[in-house]
């Protein structure tokens, strides 16, 4: 499997990147697949270890807030239990 449908399978949905690895590559690999995949991928690593660093999401905050009056909402969800 190429590292870049393991890539694009993190980025969206299964069966979009199924839809796009069909549509891009020619390659068929099903949604489950993908979810199965990135699963394997993940094994062992804990959720802090893919998460953007507190420096990081200051800066998305500051960028985000960057002409705005009120403060900016910062929601970040994980997927996956």
């Amino acid at each position: 499997m190429p590292q870049a449908a393991v890539d694009l399978a993190t980025e969206v949905p299964s069966e979009t990147a199924s839809t796009l690895l069909r549509r891009l590559r020619g390659m068929t690999v099903r949604s489950e697949r993908l979810h199965t995949i990135t699963h394997q991928g993940a094994a062992g690593r804990r959720v802090v270890e893919g998460a953007p660093s507190r420096e990081e999401m200051a800066r998305r905050v500051r960028q985000g807030a960057a002409g705005h009056v009120r403060r900016p909402v910062l929601g970040r969800g994980i997927a996956g239990a």
